[in-house]
This record gives C-alpha cells, sequence and structure tokens, in this order.
C-alpha cells in the first residue's frame, strides 16, 4: 500500500490490487466504495490497455486481427491492468508491463500526488518497439448518498449490447445514466451529505457516467468513447506516451 496525506485527505494506493486508487478518506469519511469480491467493483481502478467495452473482444490493427478475453459477456471490458498487480516504483508511483494477452507490450505508470485537500492522478501507456493502440481512464466508485451536476453538450446513443452507435444526443436526456458524454463545460461535482464536495476534472475529453446502482456512482474520465480500437483507435508511438491525468478538489 501507498499512503498520501494532505491536509483533510489521505489517498491509499494498492499495486497487488490492480494499481488501483483504493482509498480517498476526505473530511473524515472514506468516499470510495471499499473491497469487494469483483476487482471491477471497487475503489478507482485503471483502465488500461483500453476504456470500457470492445464489442465482442475483436479489434483489427495494422492489418492484424485481434482477440482479448470475454470479461463482462458479450464483451472485453476495462483492459487488464485492475486484474493485474503493479509494482511499486516509489511513495507515489506504480508501474505495469503489459504482458499476454495484450500482444503490443509496452507498459503503463500510474502516479498520485497530494497537496492540501486536492489529489492529482496521472497515467501513462507506452508502447514498447511498435506502435500501438490505447486508452486510458479511471473507473472511480464513489459512495452513495451523493449528489451529481454537470454539463455536457453531447451523450452517444447506444445500441442493444451498449456499444455507441455513431450517433448523438444533443442536448443530453436527463438521467439515469450508464452512458459517455463529451463537451463537458461544466466539470462534475459530487456533493455528499455531510457538506464535503469534490470537483472532478481531466485532460480527458470523454467521460462515463454510470448512476444506477443504488450503493454507488461512477464518474470516468477517458480518453476514448468504449469500442474507440473499432472506431478510430488512437496509436501510441514508442518514446511518445498516452497521458492522462485527472484532479479531485475537496471541500467542505
Amino acid at each position: 500500500m501507498l499512503t498520501l496525506t494532505g491536509d483533510d485527505l489521505i489517498v491509499t494506493l494498492d499495486p497487488e490490487q490492480g494499481g488501483r486508487i483504493s482509498s480517498i478518506v476526505a473530511f473524515g469519511e472514506e468516499r470510495l466504495i471499499s473491497e469487494l469480491p469483483r476487482p471491477s467493483s471497487w475503489g478507482a481502478f485503471p483502465m488500461i490497455p483500453w476504456a470500457g467495452r470492445i464489442q465482442h473482444g475483436k479489434f483489427t490493427f495494422d492489418g492484424v486481427d485481434h482477440q482479448m478475453p470475454i470479461n463482462h459477456p458479450p464483451h472485453a471490458m476495462h483492459g487488464i491492468a485492475y486484474t493485474s498487480e503493479w509494482q511499486a516504483v516509489d511513495g507515489h508511483t506504480m508501474r505495469l508491463d503489459l504482458v499476454d494477452p495484450w500482444p503490443f507490450g509496452g507498459h503503463a505508470i500510474h502516479s498520485a500526488h497530494v497537496d492540501g485537500n486536492t489529489a492529482t492522478f496521472r497515467l501513462e501507456v507506452h508502447a514498447a518497439e511498435h506502435p500501438m493502440p490505447a486508452m486510458a481512464g479511471w473507473h472511480p466508485w464513489y459512495r452513495k448518498p451523493v449528489d451529481l451536476s454537470f454539463t455536457a453538450s453531447t451523450m452517444f446513443v447506444r445500441d442493444s449490447e451498449d456499444i455507441p452507435t455513431g450517433q448523438v444526443l444533443e442536448p443530453p436526456p436527463p438521467g439515469p445514466w450508464d452512458d459517455t458524454f463529451t463537451g463537458m463545460s461544466r466539470s462534475p461535482v459530487l456533493r455528499w451529505p455531510d457538506g464535503v464536495t469534490a470537483v472532478v476534472s481531466s485532460t480527458c475529453d470523454f467521460w462515463v457516467i454510470y448512476t444506477h446502482p443504488d450503493h454507488a456512482l461512477c464518474v470516468e474520465p477517458q480518453t476514448g468513447p468504449p469500442n474507440e480500437f473499432n472506431t478510430s483507435p488512437r496509436v501510441v508511438e514508442p518514446g511518445s506516451p498516452l497521458v492522462a491525468e485527472m484532479t479531485l478538489v475537496f471541500t467542505r
């Protein structure tokens, strides 16, 4: 475990459990869902080397077909990093070498910094010797009861398999949601009943908002929409990593 402490903020990273943010205690209360049996349902885990769904786990890159394991039938979901054991590099940084079933190699870095009541997180996805497709993002599970407010211009339309169709809705309809948004003109704000708020900002242009569970709320910044590997994949070149950042500012 790696623990970072600020004024009224304690952030814990867990290299052994998927390199995730396992705990955020702000103003004396835990703000994330604690450990549960399924690795996809707690903390705030990094989604690498893809975020969200790859339809049926299949994609083609540079003329070669690839099949990722189906871990959320009928799709491959959230990458391989959150079920892997990372290595601590120092007191605030973790590293993961990307190996099978990922066919391209490379490695990932997840780091965190706490200053006062602000936590900043950074993900890097590095290619090895050859270009590869890549995505990155975080999947936080914030504890309910919590209110959410944000302003986005666009929401992606999903098909019956929860894959974006290419169509969008402008403006987005009201929730509940399990949807992807862009054009975030006002950062998501979380408000708990004890008067604590968290403003979530990110360098990512895409946000998945998941409000259905009774116990948790997910606000997921990511570098691309679900199934991006089959639409317009971002290509990472050796020596030029994909970088994403997320910042949480807590106040009371």
